[in-house]
């Protein structure tokens, strides 16, 4: 079975249980549905949302893209940006289990919280 595969039977409709080796990268089909936020964490599966860990430096990566597009960062702020994923990350999945909460409600208000200063600026 190929990880696409495993990956497609981890929604709502596929009851089966599948076992992957650690997967790091982006999908580009994140989540069937956000319901499926929920169902993730009670198979033992971590997941992180784009908004969160797409760390591509190029324009692709949406950390990247939104730091230089919609923030107008230099190079230097943008690339700080990308080496602190990995803390954001760590940030986020602390309170995801501090507030019981999937990581895609928990990074959406992230989300949220930076286009409201975004706009402000």
């Amino acid at each position: 079975m190929t990880e696409k595969a495993a990956l497609a039977d981890l929604d709502h409709g596929g009851g089966k249980t599948v076992a992957l080796p650690d997967h790091r990268g982006p999908a580009n089909n994140q989540l069937d549905a956000d319901s499926t936020a929920e169902l993730l964490p009670t198979r033992g599966i971590i997941w992180a949302p784009d908004t969160i860990a797409s760390a591509s430096a190029s324009a692709s990566g949406i950390v990247a893209a939104t730091a230089r597009e919609l923030q107008h960062l230099s190079n230097t702020e943008t690339d700080r940006l990308l080496v602190g994923i990995g803390d954001r990350l760590a940030d986020l999945l602390d309170e995801t289990r501090q507030h019981d909460r999937p990581p895609l409600h928990v990074a959406r208000q992230h989300a949220q919280r930076r286009l409201q200063h975004v706009d402000r600026a």
